[in-house]
């Protein structure tokens, strides 16, 4: 789960304003196996995960990016 927060702040009485945010990847730090389950009912894996998504997707650790927008 990925979140993003943000927060504006006026610059004087014209349109000018800050947005300062910030955003979350892997919120709750866990790993996603997709759907790479175990198939075999005769299996030790049977309905067990046996990997990750394609392309390391899903394996990367809790992260968070901050950084401001200036609108005007």
């Amino acid at each position: 789960m990925d979140m993003r927060v943000t927060k504006f702040l006026k610059l004087g009485p014209d349109r000018r304003r800050i947005g300062l945010f910030a955003e979350f990847f892997n919120l709750f730090n866990t790993v996603n196996f997709g759907e790479q389950f175990g198939g075999n009912a005769r299996s030790v894996l049977f309905h067990k995960p046996v990997g990750f998504l394609a392309g390391g997707y899903g394996t990367y650790p809790f992260t968070v990016q901050l950084g401001a927008r200036l609108e005007f």
